[in-house]
């Protein structure tokens, strides 16, 4: 496996051709040597992330995801954190989808929900992100279909925007069956090759990766 030492443009450009056998070999040694990485860095500050897994890369795949977490799979059953490689840079995201995931998402904006939306406010503070929802429907089997229901971007959450869009938000979840939340940031590629030149990159991730945690702990709670 060749070592991840620093983004640049090929990790980028393979997104947008697809068609050398090779080059996507090379991507996802990349993404596996990068979160090995991330993981041994993440151990050290909390336990929590044991272990990570690379998805498969395959010729019509957009993107190289790579999720940390409890090991042997078990990461799917809580909210998780998760990166993705894209033609246009990194997207750094929490995430809760599995329905054991989402009931303690649930059971935290019932019991907790005003340390929730300040657990947001100030990730809002270290950097803006998305908040990503979507209902998950079963089509067969493990097999669902996702539909977008909303999009919120981080500023919409502090105290002066007032709570429409708040409550709009912990409704939606409430209401949803199945669904899916991704609190999600883009890193991108220019910003990526240029931290590589001094070997910042992986630490501009695990900072955060790091940040990211205060949410994913607090939705975890509830499991323990």
């Amino acid at each position: 496996m060749t070592e991840f030492t620093g983004f640049k443009l090929d990790h980028f450009n393979y997104f947008l051709t697809h068609d050398d056998d090779d080059a996507r070999r090379w991507v996802r040694e990349q993404v596996q040597s990068f979160a090995s990485q991330l993981q041994t860095r993440l151990r050290v500050f909390a336990p929590f992330y044991e272990d990570f897994e690379v998805g498969n890369l395959t010729l019509n795949d957009v993107s190289c995801w790579v999720a940390f977490g409890p090991r042997d799979r078990q990461y799917r059953k809580v909210t998780h954190q998760s990166v993705s490689l894209r033609a246009d840079g990194l997207r750094v995201f929490v995430n809760a989808e599995l329905k054991s995931a989402t009931d303690c998402l649930k059971s935290v904006l019932l019991h907790s929900e005003s340390e929730f939306r300040e657990a947001l406010q100030r990730l809002h503070e270290f950097c803006p992100f998305e908040l990503v929802l979507q209902e998950r429907i079963q089509v067969q089997g493990a097999l669902y279909k996702y539909t977008p229901k909303m999009q919120l971007h981080s500023s919409m959450l502090i105290e002066d925007t007032g709570d429409v869009a708040w409550r709009a938000f912990a409704q939606t979840v409430n209401r949803l069956p199945l669904l899916e939340l991704q609190i999600e940031r883009d890193v991108p590629a220019a910003t990526l090759i240029e931290l590589s030149k001094d070997d910042k990159a992986v630490k501009h991730i695990e900072d955060i990766l790091k940040k990211n945690d205060a949410v994913v702990s607090l939705l975890n709670e509830s499991r323990r």
